[in-house]
C-alpha cells in the first residue's frame, strides 16, 4: 500500500503513483505499449474533435503519461495548437520528451510541452486553457473529483473539458461490490459515474456516451465550464 492508502485506507493500483512502485519502469513501458495500439490511437480521434479547438488555442492534457494523446492532437490539428502535458510521474514524462522527439512531427513537436504536476493540484492559473482533456486517468486516481474540479478551474470561461474512462467493467455485468473487491482498479465504476464528479462544478451542457471505435469499452464525458466568472478568478 501507499502511504496516502495509509490514511485513507482505499486501494490505489500503481498507476496512480508509478514513480515510487518497484515495478515503475514495467509499468512506464506498459503504458507506452497500450496507449500507442491501434485501438487506443482510434478512441483519440474519435474524442479530440469534441474539443472543438480552433487555431491559436491552447488544451490541457491531465494525465499525459508517454504522450501518445497529446502527439495525436498535434497532428490531427496541424500544430495549430498549443498542448500541455501534466503527469505526475517523472519516468512517464521522461519517455514522452523521448517518443515525441523521434516521432517525425517536425516544427509541430514544439506545440507540445510537458510538465510534472499533479492533477488534483494544478499549478496554472484560472482561465489559462481553452480545453481541458483526460483519457484513462480517473479510474486510477484517489480523488477524481478534485482532478475534474482543477481541470474547470483553469478552463476558461465557455471552454471544453472531456474525460474518457473504461466502461468494460460496469458493462459485464457485475455486482459493484464484488468488482470493487476483486478489481485492480481504484475507480472501478468511474465509466458509469464520471459525470457525478462533473456536480456542484457549475458545468454546462454535460452528458455521456459510448465511444464508437472500442464498443462498450469507454464512455466519453463531456461539458462545458461555467460562462460567469468564478469568484477570484
Amino acid at each position: 500500500m501507499t502511504a496516502e492508502d495509509a490514511v485513507t485506507g482505499r486501494w490505489v493500483d500503481p498507476m496512480g503513483d508509478i514513480d515510487r512502485s518497484p515495478m515503475s519502469e514495467s509499468l512506464v513501458t506498459l503504458i507506452a505499449q497500450s496507449c500507442g495500439n491501434d485501438a487506443h490511437v482510434a478512441r483519440a480521434r474519435e474524442m479530440l474533435p469534441l474539443l472543438s479547438l480552433q487555431a491559436g488555442e491552447s488544451v490541457l492534457e491531465v494525465g499525459c503519461g508517454t504522450g501518445v494523446v497529446a502527439r495525436e492532437l498535434v497532428r490531427l490539428t496541424s500544430g495549430s495548437v498549443q498542448v500541455s502535458g501534466v503527469d505526475p510521474s517523472a519516468l512517464a514524462l521522461e519517455q514522452a520528451a523521448t517518443e515525441t522527439a523521434t516521432a517525425d512531427l517536425g516544427d509541430w513537436a514544439d506545440r507540445i510541452t510537458y510538465r510534472q504536476m499533479a492533477g488534483q493540484a494544478l499549478t496554472f492559473r484560472d482561465n489559462t486553457f481553452d480545453a481541458a482533456m483526460c483519457s484513462r486517468v480517473l479510474i486510477y486516481a484517489a480523488d477524481p473529483q478534485d482532478i475534474v474540479a482543477e481541470m474547470v478551474r483553469v478552463v476558461r470561461p465557455g471552454g471544453r473539458i472531456i474525460c474518457v474512462e473504461p466502461a468494460h467493467q460496469f458493462w459485464a455485468g457485475v455486482d459493484d461490490v464484488l468488482r470493487d473487491k476483486t478489481s485492480a482498479f481504484t475507480n472501478t465504476d468511474i465509466g458509469r459515474d464520471c459525470l457525478g464528479c462533473y456536480d456542484g462544478l457549475g458545468l454546462m451542457t454535460s452528458r455521456s456516451r459510448p465511444t464508437s471505435s472500442s464498443a462498450r469499452l469507454c464512455r466519453i464525458s463531456t461539458a462545458y465550464a461555467p460562462m460567469c466568472s468564478r469568484i477570484g478568478g
